[in-house]
């Protein structure tokens, strides 16, 4: 009996794994929203942000957000924002999550 609980509790922790793996969403390439942010950062007069794309919608937000949203351009800044879906988008949920992922060796 106590074989079958702990088997069961290990399938029901397993079964979590997948769960607690959610990942972010990517943006596309074709999206207009790396012109916008890359123009930003020009029109500010700071360098370039990540080259490495393409973004998910936490990293796009934290590029954009290291541009502080009171400035000349802010009909730019909060085009782009809304185009990462605004308030909704920035709402993160701060709990522990984790990750597994295999490592494969050749």
């Amino acid at each position: 009996m106590k074989y079958r609980i702990a088997v069961l509790m290990i399938l029901v922790c397993i079964g979590i794994f997948p769960l607690a793996a959610v990942s972010p969403a990517q943006i596309p390439l074709s999206s207009p929203i790396y012109e916008e942010i890359d123009l930003l950062y020009q029109l500010s007069g700071r360098a370039l942000p990540s080259t490495s794309r393409p973004w998910n919608t936490y990293e796009a937000l934290a590029i954009l957000e290291a541009i502080e949203e009171d400035n000349s351009y802010q009909d730019l800044w909060e085009t782009a924002y809304q185009r990462m879906g605004g308030n909704s988008f920035h709402q993160v949920d701060e709990t522990f999550s984790y990750r597994i992922s295999p490592t494969t060796y050749h």
